[in-house]
């Protein structure tokens, strides 16, 4: 039985497709249980060539080429017709499915008989890409209250094949359709019983190449507003039903936010006048013509007031608007950190500010929190507008770790609270406490050696942050005698976990207190012991790492001198060494070569700032 037909439409895909083709290769869902329709869109270069080369030596992959039809609507459409599988899943050109990715999908689509199934996806250069959405693995998401249940709206999913045939649900053809993924899942949301979510394996990668994607999608263009207007009108359609409102409510929300609203933002004074005037039509129009005004009132005060601004016909207003109230990002700084029992303790806090340091206009009046500009009259009427008490007091945040390889980010458990001062002029920080697990990071499994990038998802009105950590600590260590994780700053100020020393050594990024050390002869081999005091150790051995060391070198060679160099002060070697954990202590050890002598100048510590001790000295 083939369980998933996997459809990749192609043009002109370049490079990116022999990275795509190593993913499907590396499958652990066995090559007879999945087939790979390749649909070709008329590619005027050596694409059908290259397809048929790779068919050649796969029995389980099939191209099929089609006149040139300007999107991928038409080829995944074909895909469809000419699948086997009980699961269609469409693969862009030059992404990527993860190793585990068709295996662990299928398995949790058929044993919960989705129509439909949303598995983990990952964006190259986006750690915040569906956050979100991925939080557990859920059997089925139709029907319930927040975000649709297929966000993000891509159509990089597995869908029921008999479920696309029973229903007639195909791509909008005919030449560019912009948003042509919302059309698909709009039919799709409006006719599946059971839609999962799969969390606990990534399944699938939208990478990041250089000069693909459409460039078309534009708010300068008249074809952003002609497409945008017909997804409000599939909505209206698709999600018409009684008992689908709060699905078609959230979906004209999501796209009143992020497409109209967000148009009047600080660059929007920066626009020619004339795209300016053109933007506020169009935007005023699909209001008018789909936004009930009782949506409003389950905005943000920012867009309650660019959706007054709008119904009220005052374009001025809205060119001012970001001056006055300007869009802050939540910027998270860590404030401490330490292992406790193998799971990193992090504590921060996040203030919303500007990169200069500009933070919320805020007055408190008659108990209430308001933004100064309800002192303006030209922002369009009632204080309420910009009444942001309850927007405060919701305000959270959150923890998440994304790892370096994979880029995939996988939710940390956290816990916030809000802490706003009294002052007539309020300020307010939201602090967050979380806990890091090495054994228990990736949806339940344990962290892939590597690195770790700590992340902090900030939420404010509705509105979501994602950066990394702001850090100043110092290198903190766990480890059970046997696998080791470094939290450090990293190289940019942002926290980091380095997990089996996948891209640290620890005898390197530890910082070593030398008046701890002790050096001696053994065997007539120079040794060092250092002590690492705080170090969180949970069990008895030995971890191989290595030190930097150096020899001083008295001067340099004839030939050199006649040049007139200068001696070197020392010369730096790698020096095999060892974490040594016993009775709840970690100590650094090393061991010389046998050509290193008692006087010999020892060099260790952080590459960046080198600590020195001699070993005469320390005999002494």
């Amino acid at each position: 039985m083939i369980k998933v037909s996997v459809i990749v439409p192609t043009y002109q895909p370049g490079e990116g497709l022999n990275r795509l083709v190593a993913s499907l290769d590396a499958q652990s869902l066995p090559r007879d249980e999945f087939e790979v329709i390749f649909v070709d869109d008329g590619s005027p270069d050596d694409t059908a060539e290259r397809l048929r080369e790779i068919a050649s030596t796969r029995p389980h992959v099939r191209v099929e080429q089609i006149p040139n039809s300007g999107w991928p609507s038409r080829p995944r459409n074909v895909g469809i017709d000419l699948a086997r599988g009980e699961y269609v899943l469409f693969l862009d050109h030059d992404d990527t499915i993860y190793p585990d990715g068709l295996r662990a999908a299928y398995n949790f689509a058929a044993a919960n008989g989705a129509d439909a199934l949303n598995g983990k996806e990952v964006r190259t250069h986006m750690a915040g890409w569906g956050v979100s959405s991925f939080t557990g693995d859920l059997p089925n998401v139709q029907g319930r209250d927040g975000m649709p249940p297929l966000q993000p709206m891509t159509p990089h999913k597995l869908y029921r094949r008999e479920f696309l045939d029973t229903h007639g649900i195909r791509f909008r053809e005919g030449g560019k359709v912009f948003w042509e993924d919302i059309f698909f899942n709009l039919k799709v949301q409006r006719h599946a019983s059971v839609i999962s979510t799969l969390s606990s394996v990534p399944v699938y990668h939208w990478q990041a190449t250089e000069g693909s994607g459409s460039t078309g999608f534009l708010r300068s263009s008249p074809d952003f507003w002609r497409w945008l207007r017909e997804i409000f009108v599939a909505t209206n359609d698709e999600l018409g039903a009684p008992e689908l409102r709060e699905a078609r409510e959230g979906m004209l929300l999501h796209q009143y936010r992020g497409r109209l609203l967000a148009s009047f933002n600080g660059a929007f004074a920066k626009r020619p006048e004339s795209e300016r005037a053109m933007i506020f039509a169009e935007c005023r129009s699909i209001q008018a013509e789909f936004i009930p005004e009782e949506l409003d009132e389950r905005l943000n005060s920012t867009d309650r007031m660019r959706a007054r601004l709008l119904r009220d016909g005052d374009l001025s207003g809205l060119v001012r608007l970001p001056a006055v109230d300007p869009g802050l990002p939540g910027v998270a700084s860590l404030i401490d950190a330490m292992w406790e029992n193998g799971a990193l303790r992090l504590n921060a806090e996040v203030i919303w500010q500007s990169k200069s340091g500009r933070r919320h206009d805020l007055v408190r009046s008659e108990g209430r929190i308001y933004k100064r500009t309800a002192a303006t009259s030209d922002i369009g009427g009632s204080r309420q507008l910009v009444d942001v008490t309850d927007e405060i007091e919701g305000a959270s945040a959150e923890y998440s770790a994304r790892d370096r390889t994979s880029r995939a980010s996988w939710s940390v458990p956290s816990r916030s609270e809000v802490d706003v001062s009294s002052d007539a002029k309020p300020e307010f920080v939201v602090r967050v406490q979380g806990d890091f697990d090495p054994s228990d990071v990736r949806g339940g499994a344990p962290a892939e050696k590597g690195a770790y990038d700590i992340h902090v998802r900030a939420m404010l009105a509705g509105s979501a942050s994602h950066r990394r950590l702001s850090s100043t600590i110092p290198p903190l260590l766990t480890t059970d005698g046997v696998q080791s994780a470094l939290a450090y700053t990293n190289a940019d100020g942002f926290l980091s976990v380095d997990i089996d020393q996948g891209v640290r050594r620890l005898g390197h990024a530890l910082e070593l207190d030398l008046a701890l050390a002790q050096t001696g002869i053994e065997d007539g081999r120079l040794s060092l012991s250092v002590p690492l005091p705080g170090t969180d150790v949970r069990g008895d051995g030995e971890i191989e790492t290595t030190v930097r060391a150096a020899r001083p070198v008295s001067r340099p060679g004839l030939i050199a001198r006649l040049r007139g160099a200068r001696a070197p002060e020392a010369k730096i070697s790698t020096i095999p060494a060892a974490i040594v954990c016993a009775d709840g202590a970690a100590t650094l050890v090393a061991r010389f070569p046998e050509d290193w002598v008692a006087a010999d100048l020892i060099v260790a510590g952080r590459e960046d700032a080198p600590q020195r001790i001699t070993a005469k000295e320390s005999l002494s």
